[in-house]
């Protein structure tokens, strides 16, 4: 938890490479290595 708390005042920690890439979810992602069939299931979400 201290890590999201010192990432969200944008502080970057030591631990702070192991944090989730957002870029990389199907449902908020914008990578482009994301395929079209996972990226339908925005719709329905």
């Amino acid at each position: 938890m201290l890590r999201a708390v010192a990432e969200a005042t944008g502080v970057e920690t030591i631990n702070s490479k192991y944090s989730p890439n957002i870029e990389k979810l199907f449902l908020f992602g914008e990578d482009e290595t994301l395929r079209n069939h996972n990226l339908n299931y925005r719709l329905k979400a």
